[in-house]
């Protein structure tokens, strides 16, 4: 399946971009080969001219259809080449990095070599570049049929079939040079390889491996396990849900590459809805219903910063009911409560704080001021010895035991003072 989620049906037919053509005088590229004198090699050596840096490619928009080629600038060094590209070089066929500008490169091998002529090089005109991009075009129109749109921004991903076509189009585009003569190969759409599976055929396949909360995980959550990439075994969908040594991880599977792994998630999601409307937890919870939910499961499991893992779920829980009244499924619940009872529980620690410091800075203040009151109690005391330790406790604000206590500490000072 390579539509997904909420895409539109959209027409997306492959072509040479305009400016590309000869009825356009390929008003769009100028291409600009080295001379013959920089395109050499010694292989005894290791050197090599710097017309051997030069290519020309390939560009595919995957996301519309179009193709275009162009060339790079021979007198740059290799390590620039990425940069003089208009997008991701795609190096090998189970690459599965959608391009970040949704556009793919292939670059064309234009170098020979028999034992008999030893290394020879062709450079390519527009005219010949043109005539190949023409009849390569059902393969990428199969790219186009097949790549996976995720998501509601319909992100691009790598399908099985489209990474088979991709490998159909260098197949078509890898010029065969030998004794001066250049053939193509005839563009041919092959069936998708064995060793290429899809990620949701894993999730088929073993359905019991699936937790239940990915039924309403977040989109932060889906493409974090699609982007799973341990040390060593599978990523993705099925090396999130299983392990290297388990039975799973060799059942059948050995030597095989997975696509479409945010495409399956959110393809399983979309179907765990049931047909609701999909919301995300934190759009939903602003809204006066949200509001509404929480406020009714406040009530009746207390405040967000008391609760457990488990009464958390049975919170989230609550909520995901009263969305179902509205026929949604809310998405990431559980996950934004953990946020929000993280974030009481901070506004609580911070509350703790700065109670804390006003209290000891109130502390602070007493202290001073028991010491203040303590010099005055002990002058009154010197001129006031008819005066009980009652009134003076009134007076002071204290107990009559503790002014007794300093009355007598203050008498045992005189008489050690006079021994």
């Amino acid at each position: 399946m390579a539509a997904t989620e909420t895409e539109k049906p959209v027409v997306r037919t492959a072509r040479v971009r305009d400016g590309f053509h000869p009825e356009d005088a390929f008003t769009g590229v100028t291409l600009t080969p080295p001379p013959a004198a920089e395109v050499w090699c010694h292989e005894e050596s290791g050197r090599a001219g710097a017309g051997t840096r030069y290519h020309q490619w390939f560009a595919i928009d995957l996301r519309t259809g179009e193709v275009w080629f162009g060339d790079t600038d021979y007198t740059k060094p290799e390590e620039w080449l990425r940069e003089q590209l208009p997008g991701h070089l795609r190096r090998y066929s189970n690459d599965e990095i959608a391009p970040p500008n949704d556009v793919a490169i292939r670059l064309i091998d234009h170098s020979g070599y028999t034992r008999e002529h030893g290394h020879e090089w062709s450079f390519f005109t527009a005219d010949e570049l043109y005539e190949v991009a023409t009849a390569a075009l059902p393969i990428v129109q199969r790219m186009m049929d097949t790549i996976h749109r995720v998501g509601p921004r319909g992100d691009l991903e790598w399908s099985a079939a489209a990474s088979a076509a991709w490998g159909d189009f260098e197949k078509a585009t890898e010029p065969r040079i030998e004794r001066g003569t250049v053939t193509w190969p005839e563009p041919v759409i092959h069936p998708v390889s064995d060793w290429r599976h899809e990620a949701a055929e894993f999730l088929e396949r073993y359905p019991e491996l699936i937790p239940a909360d990915l039924a309403t995980a977040s989109d932060a959550e889906l493409d974090r396990i699609a982007a799973y990439k341990p040390k060593a075994g599978y990523g993705g969908v099925a090396g999130y849900l299983s392990t290297h040594d388990s039975e799973i991880y060799d059942a059948g599977w050995g030597g095989n590459s997975f696509f479409g792994n945010r495409a399956a998630l959110y393809a399983y999601r979309t179907k765990a809805a049931g047909g609701r409307t999909q919301v995300s937890a934190e759009q939903w919870l602003g809204t006066e219903a949200g509001q509404r939910a929480v406020a009714a499961a406040t009530k009746e499991y207390g405040a967000l910063a008391g609760q457990s893992d488990d009464r958390l779920t049975q919170f989230a829980a609550r909520l995901q009911a009263a969305a179902v009244v509205e026929n949604l499924a809310v998405t990431g619940l559980t996950e934004q409560l953990q946020h929000r009872r993280a974030a009481e529980h901070r506004a609580v620690e911070d509350l703790l704080h700065r109670e804390g410091a006003e209290v000891a800075r109130l502390e602070g203040l007493l202290k001073e001021a028991r010491g203040r009151r303590r010099t005055s109690l002990a002058r009154v005391l010197a001129w006031s010895g008819d005066r009980t330790d009652r009134d003076l406790g009134a007076l002071a604000s204290m107990s009559h035991t503790a002014v007794g206590e300093l009355r007598n500490a203050l008498t045992a000072d005189d008489d050690t003072e006079q021994d």
